[in-house]
């Protein structure tokens, strides 16, 4: 056995090698404890022979033989051998110290023979001289050096090697318990400790006698397994378009569910923030539409992949490419996030308990006029309309100084309503343990979240649980994964008849004139229209919800003890969901200026609805590997069924007398009530072929038969397919030069074809004849009747789209492995899609006064573009650092837009076919603003428009007809949603300390400027909109004032170029500095595993565009949305 860290850690991070890890950990043990037992000197023991298979080997195929033909184990470290190093012996048949004199000359590689082992390592001075002082002088006399070796959750290491630097015939290994004993030791000595997966350590004694040493896992050279669809590869065999998300930092992360945390961290990966409190964050792979989330081998819902708790989260990984999607078959033409929860580890109960703490406040947010420059923009709009002022100097002067607030108001609409922080706590407590053949996990987490409500209003809170149990029964090869997780989400928002929700209550704030006033004299609600004050408060009414998600998990693998390498697996999913609404629309009771009797504008009204839903799914999959000699082979078959059914109800009664929130309490009159069910189900047959040639050449075909039933009986299967090849070319021997000077550690092209299909935006039911259902339909002798009525024509050619997706790329690592990265470039190509003809094209309009039907059109959608990664990592002294970038780019062009007329069609400067599709909309060509009446003789102007001076728009004539109108609109703008993405992260770690930050952007991407303020009669709200066109200002962003839309007929409101602005940024996503105070403070507290201590941020700082007018880069909805907030907290994590 040797110390090799490409090994280990797979034994150490999948739980499928716990029990040979346990074995190993045995066999080590006693080995090297008889080793060193042993008395007798080997004086023969460098004439031992071996035969190679082949003069050509590789340096590790050379240890794997001394120790497959000799009693010796080889210990040595990959950080310090290159063991991919081919060497050309001059015989196959050799004495073991003649095959490690050849394979090492000219190197500063030496070796011992020491008992029973043979000891790789760097040449010192110390090795040379160590023989020789030892047979001139006699041996001094050292210290007996004690200690423990264990792994950073706290368990011992069994057979771990210490050796003292510079004299390896003084060594000895951990027992059982991790204890180790190391007599006649130099106080001045340096010990080396090493052990499979783990980092060497040096370790200086300085007279010490007792050592407590913990051994982190060795990431960066690992051959690790990446789950890919229902297999799994390593890394070095991988050839599919696969990036890893880093999940160990996700608990610290101050977000309230795991789509907060993604953006920025994958090459391909684009993540947008949504809106309030627990909000999904949208997620695209590659510009394409929302991805399918498959957890634990099961495809489950995106909300239920958005209430993960953080801390179950194993591994995660984004699947991007046909070779790894295609075994889905309909669902995965957008990619997959595919994540592996975390299951139990055998050994004493360990329990960890994790406390986030954040507050957060807006990111942005625009500063607002006083009440005094509002009345002075007024005045100027009238004035410069030939008008009178509308407020005196005397009531200008009331308001600049607020001396009389009850009628010359300056409200400071934010400070009523809103507080400055919001805070959110999360706690999570995880137990796992068990025995060697059964093994637990569990957890449950709770999440607090608050508001900016001052009234305390609008709040969600939500609790995780899952409960994991595996059973392992060697003997007969079978383990048995057994899970319960699910959450409970409730939700408390805000509902009156003046608007519901809190982005209501946001635009109230925002919309809101500083001379209306917020309360009366007594500090209660004031009686206007569209009160924030009152709308948000305790006395309004509510939207209540509550979701239940419960999903069950059982995983049956076989592995057959009489067919190495077959593996049987059955796996059950079982899910159910309920959802229950409660929307009480009741006003809060509102108050004149000098009164305390309570007004209400309009009487309460309730609507109860419920909503559950049942899904199953069943796997059936049987798998078999083997190598023989340079070959390898991986077979699966399998099938898949799931089926979905739910069902929901809504009750409403409406102008209730009395204002108690139950239906029984309402007015009969009126009252009405709704019902639905829907089901649906798919079923596929899966088969995978993989096939590898000396670990260098690779070959893979996946092939999907899916069926879904919405639609037609002979239309319903689908066959969808893809063939991927890969190579790695460093292994190559023209390739050695590169590989032995750290040129290209890694070298692995590979490219992807694959067929996908889609059924997204596919009614159910289209291929029938419908009819729509009226329960008052008509009325009849004073009593209503229901009715039916036709609906559209059946589209009975209904079928798949079908995506080709192109896939082309390569991984490299160089220098050791501290520089590494990939590439891809792709192209999806999407037909098929179904449209309604075109009744011009057909010749039949209405056929029996119905629509004409779907059918498969000529549409054709392409996806392009690439992504990339570059890292780079390495330590200086007890410093480790690792920078990465990953970039992503794409675009979208409609070679035929099938939703298009050909009228439309026939206008190349709107119309979509033909067009990438990333414009934001088709508008006006803004030239500039106009400086004087007299410059309008100049332009034509907009059709409608009036009064045209100084202050408004100049649109191009962009036909020449001499007049603007709707033929002179073209596209303009980038779409909101970005075509760049890229992400930086930096993980610095010294001793106990880690600093972890990203810095996340996008670009290509532009955001509206909202006209809904201009819209009021064209009146600033904010400090930005106070840069308007003015004689003396006529470098201006926004137009003219006016004190009503019809003075020059809207010119100014139209869609162009001078509503949007470049939405692009670059922000600060996230921050995590911690301590671990285990290292020093309390490393000698044994029963505390973990102690560590973390301050966090999130979107700490922004460089956009945006930042001028107040906005959030990020949010697409500006003004009516509960805004994205910067977070500041701290994170304490406790392990026992």
């Amino acid at each position: 056995m040797k110390i090799n860290i490409l090994t280990g850690p797979i034994c150490q991070k999948n739980s499928a090698f716990k029990d040979l890890l346990r074995k190993m950990k045995i066999f080590l043990f006693f080995l090297f404890a008889a080793a060193f037992q042993m008395m007798a000197v080997n004086t023969n023991a460098q004439d031992a022979v071996i035969e190679l298979k082949r003069n050509d080997v590789s340096i590790n195929q050379l240890i794997k033989e001394i120790e497959k033909q000799t009693d010796y184990l080889v210990v040595y470290s990959n950080r310090e051998i290159n063991t991919k190093k081919i060497i050309n012996f001059e015989q196959k048949i050799n004495k073991v110290s003649a095959c490690l004199n050849e394979a090492f000359a000219n190197s500063d590689i030496g070796y011992d023979f020491e008992n029973n082992y043979i000891i790789l390592s760097k040449k010192t001075e110390a090795n040379k001289t160590s023989k020789v002082n030892s047979k001139e002088t006699p041996q001094q006399q050292g210290i007996t050096v004690t200690g423990k070796v264990a792994d950073a959750d706290g368990e011992p290491i069994i057979g771990a090697a210490i050796i003292v630097k510079g004299n390896s015939s003084r060594g000895t290994v951990t027992d059982m318990d991790g204890n180790f004993n190391l007599t006649n030791t130099p106080e001045n000595a340096t010990l080396l400790i090493t052990y499979v997966g783990m980092i060497p350590m040096e370790i200086a004694v300085e007279g010490r006698k007792s050592f407590d040493i913990i051994m982190n896992v060795d990431t960066e050279l690992l051959e690790e397994v990446v789950i890919v669809g229902y297999t799994a590869s390593t890394k070095k065999s991988l050839i599919s378009s696969v990036a890893q998300v880093k999940t160990e930092e996700f608990a610290q992360l101050p977000s309230t569910n795991i789509t907060q945390s993604l953006a920025g961290r994958a090459p391909g990966l684009i993540v947008q923030s949504g809106s309030g409190l627990n909000s999904k964050s949208s997620i695209s792979i590659r510009g394409g539409g929302e991805p399918i989330y498959v957890i634990d081998g099961v495809i489950r819902s995106g909300n239920d992949f958005a209430n993960l708790n953080s801390e179950d989260i194993e591994t995660m990984s984004v699947l991007k490419d046909a070779s790894s999607t295609a075994v889905y078959g309909a669902r995965a033409a957008y990619g997959i996030i595919q994540i592996t929860t975390k299951s139990g580890s055998s050994g004493k109960p360990k329990v960890n308990y994790t406390l986030t703490q954040t507050w957060g406040q807006p990111s942005f947010w625009a500063n607002r006029v006083s009440s005094y420059q509002n009345a002075l923009i007024i005045n100027e709009a009238r004035t410069n309309e030939g008008m009178d002022p509308q407020f005196s100097n005397e009531v200008l002067e009331k308001y600049r100084t607020g001396s009389d607030p009850g009628q010359y108001a300056n409200t400071d609409w934010r400070s009523a309503v809103l507080k400055n922080w919001a805070p959110v706590q999360r706690h999570n407590i995880a137990v796992t343990g068990g025995t060697e053949m059964n093994t637990y996990y569990s957890s449950i987490g709770y999440t607090d979240m608050n508001s900016l409500f001052k009234s305390g209003r609008y709040a969600v809170d939500k609790v995780n649980y899952n409960l994991s149990n595996t059973t392992k029964v060697k003997e007969v090869g079978l383990t048995v994964l057994a899970q319960v997780s699910g959450f409970i989400e409730s939700g408390d928002d805000v509902y009156t008849s003046e608007g519901g929700g809190n982005g209501y209550i946001i635009q109230e704030v925002g919309m809101k004139a500083p001379d209306e006033i917020a309360v009366n004299k007594y500090g209660l609600p004031y009686d206007i229209a569209n009160n924030p004050v009152a709308d948000a408060s305790q006395d309004a009414g509510y939207m209540r919800s509550k979701s239940n998600v419960i999903n069950g998990l059982l995983n049956i693998e076989w592995e057959l003890p009489w067919v190495q390498g077959l593996k049987l697996k059955a796996t059950g999913n079982y899910n159910w969901y309920d959802r229950n609404d409660k929307n009480w629309r009741k006003d809060a009771a509102k108050y004149g200026w000098d009164s305390t009797y309570p007004l209400y504008a309009a009487k309460p009204q309730l609507n109860l609805s419920d909503t559950q839903g049942l899904k199953w799914t069943l796997q059936y999959i049987a798998s078999y590997s083997k190598t023989f000699g340079d070959h390898s082979i991986t077979a699966l078959a399998g099938y898949e069924a799931s089926y979905q059914n739910e069902k929901g109800m809504g009750l409403n009664r409406y102008s209730y007398t009395l204002p108690i929130d139950q239906i029984n309490f309402g007015p009969t009159d009126g009252m009405d009530n709704s019902a639905w069910e829907a089901e649906n189900g798919r079923a596929g047959y899966i088969a995978q072929l993989k096939y590898g040639l000396k670990n260098r050449y690779f070959l893979e075909g996946a092939y999907r038969h899916d069926g879904s039933d919405i639609f037609p009986e002979d239309k319903r299967w689908g066959d969808f397919f893809s063939f991927s090849a890969g190579w790695n070319l460093s292994d190559e021997p023209f390739m050695e030069y590169f590989r032995d000077n750290d040129i290209f550690n890694l070298l692995k092209l590979r490219a992807s074809y694959g067929e996908v299909g889609m059924d997204q935006g596919i009614s159910r039911f289209s291929f029938l004849d419908m009819y729509n259902y009226n329960a008052t339909g008509y009325v009849f002798d004073g009593n209503m009747y229901p009715t039916l009525s036709e609906g559209g024509a059946p589209s009975v050619n209904i079928t798949w789209y079908k995506d080709k997706q192109y896939d082309a790329g390569f991984d490299f690592a160089s220098l050791n492995n501290r520089l590494y990265g990939m590439f891809d470039i792709y192209l999806f190509a999407t037909t098929g899609f179904m449209a309604n003809p075109d009744p011009k094209s057909a010749g039949y309009i209405d056929p029996y006064g119905r629509g004409l039907p779907q059918i498969v059109s000529e549409g054709e959608k392409r996806r392009a573009g690439f992504d990339f990664q570059l890292g780079y990592r390495d330590n200086i002294g007890d410093l480790k650092y690792d920078f990465g970038f990953n970039f992503t780019k794409y675009d979208i062009y409609w070679s035929n837009y099938p939703w298009e007329s050909l009228d439309t069609k026939k206008n190349p400067y709107t119309r979509q076919t033909g067009q990438y599709e990333h414009f934001s909309q088709t508008g006006y060509h803004y030239i500039n603003t106009a400086n004087s009446a007299q410059e309008w003789m100049n332009y034509p102007q907009l059709q409608g428009s009036t009064n045209l001076t100084g202050g408004d728009f100049i649109y191009e004539d962009f036909n020449g007809d001499g007049r603007i109108t709707g033929d002179d609109q073209y596209r303009i703008g980038y779409s909101t949603k970005p075509l760049i993405n890229y992400g930086i992260t930096t993980d610095l770690q010294y001793k106990g300390f880690n600093l972890n930050i990203l810095f996340q952007g996008a670009g290509k991407r532009d955001l509206p400027i909202s006209k809904t303020m201009w819209s009021y009669n064209y009146l600033s709200r904010y400090d930005y909109q106070l840069d308007y066109w003015r004689p003396d200002n006529q470098d201006a962003k926004f137009p003219r004032i006016v004190s009503s839309q019809s003075v020059n007929g809207g010119n100014n409101l139209v869609p162009s170029e001078s509503w949007t602005f470049n939405g692009s940024y670059f922000r600060m996503k996230s921050l995590v500095f911690s301590y671990d105070l285990k290292y020093s403070l309390m490393k000698n507290m044994k029963w505390l595993n973990t102690c560590r201590l973390a301050i966090t941020g999130q979107n700490l700082f922004t460089v956009s565009e945006a930042t001028k007018y107040g906005i959030d880069p990020e949010l697409n909805n500006i003004f009516s949305s509960y805004p994205v907030e910067r977070v500041i907290g701290f994170n304490l994590n406790l392990g026992f």
